[in-house]
């Protein structure tokens, strides 16, 4: 249960790191 857990936030994180990048390219790019 508990590894399950962990590995559903650091997919979150991921994604959301993957989505920062996006936005500071954007920004940068503007």
């Amino acid at each position: 249960m508990a590894e399950k857990e962990i590995g559903k936030v650091v997919h979150y994180f991921d994604k959301a790191g993957v989505a920062v990048v996006k936005l500071s390219g954007s920004v940068a790019v503007g």
